[in-house]
């Protein structure tokens, strides 16, 4: 899966053109950006708030809050089977925390 913070989809096809020799499937998600860029509402917060409290996992607003607030949702929607792994990657930028 690939989670896009950015509204639009517009990176779906550089995407696609990364994973595809690396992967035979793979899911673009541009439902989880929250209106774009840096954009956020009260849900996304509790959201990370939550997850930091359950976790111990630190997580921001603009990028690895939105990525984890999608696992979770398509985990509810029954995306994923149970007993799946699911290796999601974080890649930092917590600075946006400041």
């Amino acid at each position: 899966m690939a989670v896009s913070a950015l509204k639009g989809g517009f990176l779906k096809e550089d995407i696609q053109n990364m994973l595809s020799s690396i992967f035979s499937h793979w899911t673009f998600i541009n439902d989880a950006h929250f209106g774009g860029y840096a954009k956020t509402n009260i849900q996304l917060d509790q959201f990370v708030t939550d997850f930091e409290k359950e976790t111990g996992i630190s997580l921001e607003l603009i990028y690895t809050g939105k990525m984890f607030f999608a696992i979770k949702k398509y985990c509810e929607n029954g995306y994923f089977k149970k007993g799946d792994r699911i290796v999601a990657l974080h890649t930092g930028g917590l600075q946006g925390k400041r």
